[in-house]
């Protein structure tokens, strides 16, 4: 069997924009072997394996290309419930057959991380299709949940259950961070505002966050590139915040202001998109 380990190291060194002479640095060698192993020319000894997996933050199995059945099967499950498109549905009709399929995949791997946290949005959505969000205007005029209709709906019960075992257990941070997410939307949604707040307050402030750092990880043409996803993406993000915040008062139907605010922020997009996409 071919051992195409170099070209691994090669793949996992260019995602994580590291030159052959810093990861060199960590495993405490020379450039000029992290070289000829991307090159073919040698392998890197045994007793290195351990250091260079832990260095990219991936399992032995992994950095020598090796898939187990196990991780096939999992895989599997998650491109079947992929296939549904739920996201970009506007019905239920999918609710039932997507959730059958995780729980069979669940039934053979009870504990696995990927498939709960899989679980958990599917039944996020599910609740979202089958029992609606329900809203009102206080007296204020500002919008409300209908905690008492929401405390209903099962797949929401389901789903912080799931999330709340994660985000104390789950060994990978990106699914601690999934989980997250769907508890400080849910807990809102319920009326559980003080859970949802100190969930909030355990994530990253914006200034830290993943496309924030990566415009500060590199430069020349790969940093104006990182620079501008994070610009497009922010502009994503405040633009639906306006539009929320627009709509959670009820006083502000009564003008043309809105309609002012989100023409600038058409605008903005405008300032970003120099071809006009």
């Amino acid at each position: 069997m071919k051992l195409n380990i170099g070209s691994k190291i090669h793949e996992l060194r260019k995602e994580k924009g590291v030159s052959q002479e810093t990861l060199a640095a960590a495993l405490g060698i020379t450039g000029q072997a992290v070289s000829r192993w991307e090159a073919g020319g040698s392998y890197p000894d045994m007793e290195m394996i351990p250091a260079i997996a832990n260095y990219f933050g991936i399992s032995i199995d992994e950095l020598f290309g090796y898939k187990s059945d196990r991780d096939v099967k999992i895989d599997a499950v998650i491109e079947k419930v992929n296939s549904y498109h739920i996201g970009g549905r506007g019905d239920d009709e999918w609710v039932d057959d997507c959730l059958a399929v995780i729980r069979e995949g669940l039934v053979e791997f009870p504990r696995n991380e990927r498939l709960l946290i899989t679980l958990a949005e599917t039944l996020s959505e599910a609740g979202w299709r089958r029992h609606k969000e329900w809203v009102y205007y206080d007296g204020e005029g500002f919008m409300r949940h209908d905690y008492d209709i929401h405390r209903k709906n099962e797949y929401w019960s389901e789903s912080i259950k799931i999330c709340e075992r994660l985000v104390t257990s789950a060994s990978d941070n990106t699914i601690v961070t999934r989980a997250t997410c769907i508890l400080v939307m849910l807990y809102r949604n319920l009326g559980e505002n003080d859970k949802a707040v100190i969930c909030a307050e355990r994530m990253p402030e914006i200034g830290h966050c993943r496309e924030m750092l990566l415009s500060r990880a590199a430069d020349g043409k790969r940093e104006a590139a990182y620079i501008g996803d994070l610009l497009l993406k922010m502009a994503s993000r405040f633009s639906q915040q306006l539009v929320y915040g627009l709509i959670n008062n009820v006083h502000h139907f009564g003008s043309d202001m809105p309609i002012q605010k989100i023409k600038g922020a058409i605008s903005l997009f405008d300032l970003l998109c120099d071809d006009g996409n």
